[in-house]
């Protein structure tokens, strides 16, 4: 029987359908996000367990199957992923995709109580396990912050000025700082002084911690007011504990500085450093969410290390060996690579080679022990800076000059597709020295990106309908003199989200006018060393040749009234081409 006459016969059951179906369109509508890019919630987060000294199977046995139990008893977790590396457990926690939007920050805050909860049944010397469960952000931008002459102290004081300062740039979400060194305040005894005084060091070290202790001093009633009384001997710096007095056994009465050397002075080894060309500086790292800004909205970190050149030597011989039997059964070109340098086989994009290559030896067996903490150190600032990131053992670099932490970034569709790399980069270790450059500070850290790929993916994705092609502001400065102002200027324009354009060089007014003309610019901002100096410039409307003077200090708030009136002269100008065709 056909479908029409058997719904024909059956009028009931038909129009029952039809209106089963509207209903749940109109549920379904109701439901279904309304924005182009919806968020997506992930629904997973990761545990880092440090276990410094410890080896892989030590790692196992004490620290991932205690974590692995509890983690377990977790509701609604589909699968736990644990890696065991020397002195590192990271567990991976995916929750069922059935879990509500709402209800997945309830989920990892009982991840947080459980991990905090097993924290007593791990092993000593097991530091706290960190919970990792945030998106992470593209550090698109990253200053060096010297000073010559300036201790880390004064350095760090200045760059947290500069960083609450840029909290306040549109597009700026986060704002870490990197390399600060910690001070310490060393007390250096001497063995004869504390011989003949009859003092011992455990005195000195009570001295000490009762001089911070908060004590209830009473009260000052009068007149029905009371007065709390309070007692300040709290340690501030180093003259503070150099005349700190303590009681010796027969009574005497001694200050610290009588018997030992006070001098403030860094934490050695340093945890965290970081230079420029041999310089101590501060690292500025902004979440500018540069690619966000594009419109991709899932973005994954992948990170790994190549070592130092002798882990790295070390790795291509156990690569050679382990390829060597199958490399007659792998394409023309990992032939070539085994040769060449093994590693890139790792690389390969023929799925049958690309299999084999997951058997492989990995580099971070072959590490040596300096080039391992290093890559663990690198790991440690990125959860400090909250990045997620995933470390993939296949992620490689060809060229010699790369060494140690290599990364790429990857773009992830809501429904989980990779996209593949849209940027990479890494540790630059001789690579000017390759190309007959200077020797000396031939380190650095950098990464490429291909316009043409991430302009198909934004247009596969439909990310390109809202790009202009026209720039918003055309900068003009006046005279050679103020060009690096006006550079500084229209950078801090950029940042508010607006397009400008400058000339790198002085040119005529007229011919700066042509150039703002041909790229349909709708304003033009003039400015010269009178301008500059009294903190103004000049706004024009290329559009209706209104001009004004603007001061900078409120040039965003400005700016932002400007271009709201642009849009709606343009949208009333819509409704009237709507109302002429009717």
């Amino acid at each position: 029987m056909k479908m029409t006459e058997f719904f024909v016969r059956r009028p009931v059951l038909f129009w029952s359908l039809m209106v089963g179906i509207l209903l749940a369109g109109i549920f379904a509508f109701t439901r279904m996000p309304k924005l182009e890019d919806p968020a997506v919630a992930v629904k997973q987060a990761m545990v880092m367990v440090p276990y410094m000294g410890a080896s892989a199977h030590e790692v196992e046995l004490k620290v991932a199957q205690v974590m692995e139990d509890e983690l377990r008893t977790l509701p609604d977790v589909r699968k736990i992923t644990t890696e065991c590396h020397d002195g590192m457990a990271q567990f991976t926690v995916e929750f069922n995709m059935s879990v509500p939007n709402a209800e997945v920050e309830q989920h990892f805050d009982q991840l947080r109580r459980k991990t905090h909860d097993v924290e007593s049944k791990l092993p000593q010397g097991c530091y706290s396990p960190i919970v990792v469960d945030d998106m992470m952000d593209v550090y698109g931008i990253f200053y060096a912050f010297t000073g010559d002459g300036y201790t880390y102290p004064e350095l760090y004081k200045y760059a947290k000025m500069i960083r609450r300062e840029l909290l306040a740039v549109k597009g700026v979400k986060r704002v870490n700082l990197v390399g600060n060194r910690d001070e310490v305040i060393n007390i250096t005894l001497s063995k004869e002084k504390i011989a003949r005084n009859g003092v011992i060091p455990t005195q000195i070290m009570m001295a000490l911690q009762n001089a911070g202790k908060t004590v209830n001093a009473g009260a000052y009633e009068t007149g029905g007011d009371k007065i709390q009384l309070r007692v300040n001997e709290a340690i501030e710096d180093e003259r503070d504990i150099e005349n700190l007095m303590f009681s010796t056994f027969d009574g005497k009465q001694l200050r610290i500085g009588d018997i030992a050397t006070v001098e403030r002075t860094y934490a050695e080894p340093q945890t965290y450093g970081f230079f420029v060309n041999g310089k101590p500086a501060i690292a500025i790292c902004l979440a500018m969410q540069a690619l966000g800004m594009l419109g991709f909205k899932n973005l994954k970190i992948k990170v790994n290390t190549l070592g130092d050149a002798a882990s790295r030597n070390a790795y291509k011989e156990a690569l050679r060996s382990f390829f060597a039997t199958k490399i007659d059964e792998m394409c023309e070109d990992c032939k070539e690579r085994l040769r060449l340098n093994p590693m890139r086989i790792l690389d390969c994009k023929v799925e049958h080679d690309h299999e084999i290559g997951l058997n492989a030896p990995k580099m971070r067996d072959f590490l040596s022990e300096e080039a391992d903490a290093r890559f663990y150190q690198t790991l440690s600032i990125l959860n400090d800076m909250e990045i997620e990131y995933e470390i993939d053992d296949s992620l490689v670099r060809g060229l010699d000059y790369y060494g140690h932490i290599v990364f790429e970034v990857h773009a992830i569709s809501p429904s989980g597709k990779d996209y593949g790399a849209l940027l990479g980069g890494g540790h630059y270790d001789g690579m000017l020295a390759n190309f007959n450059g200077p020797k000396d500070y031939d380190h650095g850290v950098g990464f490429a990106m291909g316009v043409e790929r991430i302009y198909s993916l934004m247009e596969e994705l439909g990310l390109l309908k809202d790009v202009s092609h026209h720039v918003d502001i055309y900068a003009m400065p006046i005279g050679e003199e103020v060009l690096d102002d006006g550079f500084h200027l229209v950078q801090e324009i950029r940042s508010l989200g607006y397009s400008v354009e400058m000339p790198f060089v002085p040119s005529k007014l007229g011919s700066m006018f042509k150039k703002a003309e041909r790229s349909q610019a709708n304003f033009a901002l003039i400015f010269g060393t009178e301008d500059l100096q009294k903190g103004v410039v000049q706004l024009k409307n290329l559009k209706t040749h209104e001009q004004k003077e603007a001061k900078i200090e409120n040039l965003d708030e400005i700016l932002d009234a400007e271009f709201e009136k642009i849009d709606d002269e343009e949208e009333n100008c819509c409704h009237e081409h709507h109302h002429e065709g009717d």
